[in-house]
């Protein structure tokens, strides 16, 4: 799984009210940076990070939508059905005729007028997709995912903020690993459903 924090040092020392002179803790809350934006991620169920990526789908009868882990999808490469995994030598399905893919959604529909068998892992779906390339791409003041970033600001201020005594968000203990209930509000329009 690839992984991307999901917001900078500068912003988190800006929330909690430190001048960027103030170095000493600044390896710490990388490092609270680099787990909050892991659970974030495994809270999500989905990858953050926007990149190529290849995925084997379990094909039911009478199915014909499928979520893809990683979305938005940027773009498909190639969309095999195979029983045999014989996936060099299988002909790759044609979108629009076989199958179509809603970007914003991840979710792949397969077309009835083609041929698709069902098994485990008989769909290979080649594809690039997920919330955001990079670091900067989440933080950008004119992008669509600020939200994941303040989220994410607000778990490593609350976090370090009750590693040093100082909490304000009504919990106790340094070893608390739970998401704060606003930090769930905030992440759930991310949040790949599950059916």
């Amino acid at each position: 799984m690839a992984l991307i924090a999901l917001t900078t040092l500068a912003r988190v020392k800006a929330q909690l009210g430190q001048p960027t002179s103030q170095t000493d803790d600044d390896a710490l809350i990388e490092q609270m940076i680099a787990a909050v934006s892991l659970r974030i991620e495994r809270h999500l169920g989905r990858p953050v990070e926007s990149a190529a990526r290849t995925e084997y789908v379990d094909l039911c009868s009478g199915v014909d939508r499928y979520q893809l882990a990683a979305y938005p999808v940027a773009s498909i490469a190639s969309v095999k059905n195979s029983t045999t995994f014989a996936w060099a030598s299988t002909t790759a399905k044609v979108e629009g005729t076989d199958y179509v893919v809603d970007p914003d959604s991840g979710i792949l529909r397969l077309l009835p007028a083609s041929v698709w068998f069902a098994g485990p892992e008989a769909m290979q779906v080649v594809y690039t997709g997920g919330i955001a390339a990079n670091t900067a791409a989440v933080t950008s003041s004119t992008g669509l995912y600020q939200d994941l970033a303040l989220a994410c600001e607000y778990q490593v201020s609350d976090e370090y903020r009750r590693r040093h005594g100082l909490s304000v968000s009504g919990e106790s203990g340094s070893d608390t690993v739970r998401l704060l209930p606003a930090v769930r509000e905030m992440l759930e329009p991310y949040r790949r459903p599950t059916w």
